[in-house]
């Protein structure tokens, strides 16, 4: 067991996975994503393409875990009710959303490479968090809960 500091570096690449849009009757249509474990990221724009939000997020199968947003249930104020909101209103106002997803990452410490399991929770939520810290970091509108454009992360 070491002492001092620790480093731990995370590699992952978004693949394209699809858009998500509007069918006639109001409702989110989704892309059908692998029933796998991973990470998505869903990018939201406006009219004009410019990127108005990013929201990071992981799961045990990718296709479950998008399908909670298109009818996330009526009353609940929750993060899947948060994000049908969010989804909607650009959608609405004639912007898109695109899906990427994470379907492998990697880590390394010190000399030691390794690949993560994402079928474990806690494999999805480092690479979710690194991502998370990524898009902050890189200045973009973070729309997880705790990660507001208004305010940092909390250290």
């Amino acid at each position: 067991m070491t002492t001092g500091t620790e480093a731990v570096t995370v590699s992952w690449q978004w693949q394209p996975a699809g858009a998500i849009r509007l069918a006639s009757d109001g409702l989110l249509v989704l892309p059908s994503l692998p029933a796998i474990p991973g990470a998505y990221r869903l990018t939201l724009s406006d009219a004009g393409g410019e990127c108005i939000g990013l929201y990071i997020g992981q799961g045990g199968s990718l296709r479950q875990r998008i399908q909670h947003y298109r009818t996330p249930g009526f009353g609940h104020r929750d993060t899947k009710t948060r994000v049908n909101g969010l989804l909607l209103a650009a959608l609405r106002s004639g912007g898109a959303v695109k899906v990427e997803i994470a379907t492998a990452a990697s880590s390394m410490h010190g000399d030691q490479a390794f690949q993560l399991d994402l079928g474990v929770e806690a494999s999805r939520g480092l690479v979710e968090n690194a991502a998370l810290t990524v898009a902050y970091a890189s200045g973009l509108p973070v729309l997880n809960g705790g990660y507001g454009a208004a305010s940092p992360p909390a250290h």
